[in-house]
């Protein structure tokens, strides 16, 4: 409830600084900043998979209850991390560098600011990567109030830098890159030095510990092959996008992307909570709760993006107007397309821990890897035949709903859970919830005339009818239960509060 809640804060916040960011730069500079710096994450899929081992093997060993292995595992993540960090670094200052300079459609006369971004990009994943074991240690011991309040210090960090570009103090996309950077830094600090005074397996120093550091690379290694594929499905669609149309399109993807990681925050804080869980439940043997928790975990997760993501695609035009001064060209399209992706991609999230908890990812990394890396070629050959922008988010679209069958298949075989469980517990409710508030709510609208208050009608309508269908078509009736005590217990408090004042 502390993530949920503080991603109900976080979004309008960062729906805001975007608002701000694209007024002080400018739409060209808001793309260049969006494609430039965003290939720098190209480089750190290295990172993405070393995350995912990091955080099972820090969660696995808290729930098998053993200290010893706890510290062994902190101290040799923390020199993976190191080693990754500097690999980065020199990828970053040769390949990366040279593709820049070489390659992306960047106006020559904003060359300099491209290259700060690109450098101040750079070393803000340097430190990153570093800062990822004191994150997983937050994680794993579930210290989630920290994790809501660091996070929401670094929304308004970020929202009062940019206030500082609209000072007009020089170069503003060079000065919101290397604020951006100060910020990653600082926050960094923060989170190592909570880690350091509240958990005493955090000062461990950086050690080598030869059957960790090898199982720890089978992981990453298999699980590098799904984290490079889903990185180059996201920043391979931007690069292409900037070969063959320029950075307006660019700023479109990046507002859409921005509006997605948003709105993701709040299944992934549901998701962020969910994770050690399951992981320990694994641990522990307890192979029913485990499967219940990935069962409820899709649904949930489901059903709470649905709620939010359904008034936007409805009413894109209308937010856009309201949150943008300037809407680029082919936003509203690419924010459709985009939230229905993400909403199929977060289902799957939970397989994916589950699968983690046992450390045996090779196969299941393989097949779905090689799905998605197939993302970019095949919209490459969209775009060479003629495609317009929005055709690359459609082949992305469909091979994620192939990949998220995929995805079911080998997690409810290699984790014993049904596949008939499976489809009673989630897809079912999860396909009747969706079904039936599209209908009653398409419907709505289609009476409707176009206007500010016919928007703030069907976007608050849908809201309300999302949460009833969800209630009662989408949840059990040990949940509906669960669901009315912790209300009337809200109730009650409330009443309590207001009574004693």
């Amino acid at each position: 409830m502390l993530l949920y809640f503080r991603m109900a804060f976080l979004l309008c916040i960062s729906l805001y600084t975007t608002r701000v960011v694209i007024k002080a730069l400018g739409i060209d500079d808001y793309g260049i900043y969006n494609v430039v710096g965003g290939f720098v994450t190209m480089f750190s899929f290295l990172n993405v998979s070393l995350s995912a081992g990091t955080s099972r093997y820090i969660a696995y060993a808290l729930g098998a209850g053993d200290d010893g292995e706890l510290m062994d595992v902190v101290s040799t993540c923390k020199l993976a991390h190191l080693i990754i960090a500097i690999f980065v670094l020199f990828v970053g200052e040769t390949l990366g560098l040279w593709f820049v300079l070489t390659r992306m459609q960047i106006p020559p006369d904003r060359m300099t600011a491209a290259l700060w971004v690109y450098q101040c990009s750079v070393l803000a994943s340097v430190i990153m990567i570093w800062s990822v074991p004191y994150n997983a240690l937050i994680i794993a011991y579930e210290r989630m109030s920290a994790f809501a309040y660091i996070s929401v210090f670094e929304a308004v960090l970020k929202l009062s830098m940019a206030y500082v570009i609209m000072l007009n103090l020089g170069d503003n996309l060079i000065i919101y890159a290397v604020l951006l950077m100060v910020s990653q830094l600082l926050v960094r600090m923060i989170y190592t030095t909570y880690c350091g005074k509240k958990m005493e397996v955090a000062i461990v120093s950086v050690a080598y510990h030869p059957r960790l550091f090898k199982e720890l690379l089978s992981f990453s290694v298999w699980n590098l092959w799904g984290s490079l594929a889903s990185v180059l499905s996201s920043q391979g669609l931007n690069v292409l996008l900037n070969i063959f149309f320029g950075t307006a399109v660019n700023a479109a993807r990046g507002i859409s992307i921005t509006l997605r990681s948003a709105v993701l925050h709040f299944s992934g804080s549901f998701q962020t909570a969910l994770n050690p869980q399951i992981i320990k439940s694994y641990a522990s043997g307890d192979d029913s709760l485990m499967h219940s928790l990935i069962c409820r975990g899709s649904k949930f997760t489901f059903m709470l993006l649905f709620c939010i993501c359904l008034p936007i695609m409805l009413e894109v035009e209308f937010i856009l107007v309201f949150w943008l001064a300037e809407v680029p060209k082919y936003t509203s399209l690419f924010i459709r397309i985009i939230l229905c992706n993400c909403i199929i991609d977060v289902m799957a999230n939970p397989f994916m821990t589950g699968m983690a908890a046992t450390g045996n990812i090779k196969f299941y990394q393989s097949v779905t890897g090689g799905l998605l890396i197939a993302i970019v070629p095949i919209a490459y050959v969209v775009l060479l035949c003629g495609g317009v922008p929005a055709s690359v988010f459609y082949v992305q679209f469909i091979i994620s709903l192939i990949v998220f069958i995929v995805k079911m298949y080998i997690a409810c075989m290699m984790l014993r859970l049904s596949l008939r469980q499976y489809f009673r517990l989630t897809i079912q409710p999860c396909l009747l919830v969706g079904v039936v508030c599209c209908a009653i709510m398409f419907t709505i609208k289609s009476f409707l005339p176009e206007s500010v208050i016919c928007s703030m009608v069907i976007i608050g309508s849908s809201v309300i009818f999302s949460m009833i269908i969800v209630y009662f078509m989408g949840l059990t009736s040990c949940e509906q239960f669960f669901v009315k005590k912790k209300l009337s217990v809200m109730v009650m408090r409330l009443r309590e509060c207001l009574t004693s004042r």
